[in-house]
């Protein structure tokens, strides 16, 4: 019986805290419009890492896999600026869990009107934030 206990104990673990995590996920789309351009530049911050500048046409995405710390003090951030004409926001997409997460997602889609977020495919896009306008 203690056998199967630490066997328990110990698959238990290595599920949770090893290579058996999914991927956590950002996932950028552009539904902005036809001929409209998304440029995005996104950070990671703890360690800082600067992640690319990218540029999607419309209807295109791009998706960012990374694993949490499974038991951490600092956390990591990942901060992206949305551009497009004379549009743009700073928004935090993602921060690390205490104890670290599975599988999470965190879907962004820039949209003439705002930038909307969802946490899974199965729920409706919610609106998020209004775009700042530059110069």
């Amino acid at each position: 019986m203690k056998l199967l206990t630490i066997f328990i104990f110990v698959l238990a673990t290595y599920y949770r805290f090893g290579t058996a995590c999914k991927d956590n996920r950002v996932v950028i789309i552009n539904q902005l419009g036809p001929g409209i351009l998304l440029t995005y530049d996104c950070y990671y911050k703890n360690p800082d890492v600067h992640a690319g500048k990218y540029t999607l046409k419309f209807n295109k995405w791009h998706d960012m896999e990374f694993k949490d710390a499974q038991m951490t003090f600092v956390k990591k951030t990942i901060t992206c600026n949305f551009k497009y004409d004379k549009y743009y926001y700073d928004f935090r997409a993602y921060r690390e869990a205490a104890f670290g997460r599975c599988g999470a997602l965190r879907s962004y889609a820039a949209r003439k009107d705002g930038i909307y977020f969802r946490r899974s495919y199965q729920k409706p896009w919610e609106f998020k934030f209004h775009w700042n306008v530059g110069k």
